[in-house]
């Protein structure tokens, strides 16, 4: 196989990776339009059906929500971030139409695993085809050092901020929830993980004898 039958064939395996998860980011995007307005009126219903006393109750909802406004503010930074970070390195590499790159770097940031990837790898492959060995070297070295871990230290450090949940334990059900949900595992693994660990602080605190 040779590397323009391989590119090519790489290009289509993205490109089709990259459809499955746009799809799941629509559905994402979705819920979370019908989702943010009606937080209130799901906070009362929550708190009427529960059995629980008043105060745990309260104690439930209020983490959930509060964490669930954190996720969706930490996506939105993340995505930002992460495509000026990508667009400096671009430049920095000469790249030309910068603005438009690190536009289109900031939208692909919402895809998962794939992210800027679709933009940045194809962009170093060309210029390494190209014989540009250093331009192809800083773009590579800005994306897989910096551009794609720095979702990981902006996660931990904005959501550990605003809920009660351990930076390590934000990490595990990101990444778990992701792998068993898809793009809205973003919400459901650190809501499944806050809950997990509200139960257990509830039963140390009013259960436990």
């Amino acid at each position: 196989m040779n590397i323009d039958t391989y590119f090519f064939d790489t290009l289509l395996f993205i490109g089709g990776t990259s459809i499955k998860y746009l799809a799941q980011l629509f559905i994402f995007l979705i819920l979370t339009y019908f989702l943010i307005p009606s937080l209130s009126k799901i906070k009362a219903f929550l708190l009427s059906i529960s059995p629980f006393h008043d105060n745990i109750d309260e104690l439930y909802v209020n983490r959930s929500l509060s964490l669930i406004l954190s996720l969706l503010k930490t996506v939105f930074v993340i995505a930002f971030a992460q495509g000026i970070l990508g667009g400096m390195f671009l430049w920095i590499a000469g790249i030309p139409y910068i603005l438009t790159f690190t536009i289109l770097l900031i939208f692909t940031s919402l895809i998962p695993f794939i992210g800027t990837n679709i933009i940045v790898l194809p962009i170093a492959v060309w210029q390494l085809m190209q014989g540009n060995y250093a331009s192809a070297s800083i773009i590579l070295f800005g994306q897989l050092i910096f551009v794609t871990n720095i979702d990981n230290i902006l996660a931990a450090a904005i959501i550990s901020r605003n809920t009660s949940l351990h930076p390590a334990l934000m990490l595990i059900s990101l990444v778990g929830g992701i792998s068993v949900f898809g793009l809205s595992g973003i919400l459901f693994g650190p809501i499944i993980m806050i809950l997990f660990i509200t139960t257990l602080e509830v039963y140390q605190k009013h259960i436990q004898v």
